[in-house]
């Protein structure tokens, strides 16, 4: 399949989370996914330019003093990536799933990293403040204030991109030989 017969194959499925989907129907639909990305950025860079953002010191009255300190540019897709990331929100959640399900995993271990990621930090909050104090705040603030260490925020950071590795490796993976408990292998079968 070409790219953009892929692209529409992946749209067409976007309900779909059964059955598998090889390799190449994945990293495809990533390739347009980040390709859309890139056009995103240059149209809303054509229309609105960038963002310019100018630091300066703070004089004694709050008021910006002397030269600025940094001056940085920056482009993003705006309006148009946000549009563009919605809509292939779901199909890229259905590929990702049928993937999985391709090397034999279940889909929803496409959404470890994410899960580790609240899990961990609910559970340093709650560490640190204990959990009556915990609810108090949130019932109060709807936050929680907590000081968090080097050692804690490395836990967390680790954790999140180890298993984000995990997953992408498993997504690069060949496809399980012959039927799993997902369906036929797509290699095998005739589109």
């Amino acid at each position: 399949m070409t790219l953009l017969q892929n692209t529409l194959h992946c749209f067409k499925n976007a309900l779909h989370f059964s059955g598998r989907a090889p390799k190449r129907d994945f990293w495809q639909f990533i390739w347009f996914i980040v390709l859309g990305m890139v056009i995103c950025i240059i149209v809303n860079s054509m229309i609105n330019g960038p963002i310019v953002t100018t630091t300066y010191a703070l004089g004694p009255d709050g008021q910006p003093a002397g030269n600025p300190l940094k001056t940085t540019t920056h482009y993003n897709s705006g309006l148009f990536g946000n549009i563009f990331g919605l809509a292939c929100l779901l199909p890229w959640l259905a590929v990702s799933w049928r993937r999985l399900h391709d090397i034999g995993k279940p889909g929803y271990f496409g959404f470890l990293p994410w899960l580790a990621w609240i899990a961990l930090i609910f559970a340093v909050t709650v560490a640190h403040t204990g959990l009556t104090e915990f609810m108090t705040q949130m019932s109060e603030t709807g936050r929680v204030n907590v000081p968090t260490t080097v050692p804690v925020g490395l836990t967390v950071f680790f954790s999140f991109f180890g298993l984000v590795g995990l997953v992408i490796y498993w997504l690069t993976r060949p496809s399980q030989p012959g039927p799993n408990k997902y369906g036929p292998n797509p290699h095998e079968v005739p589109s």
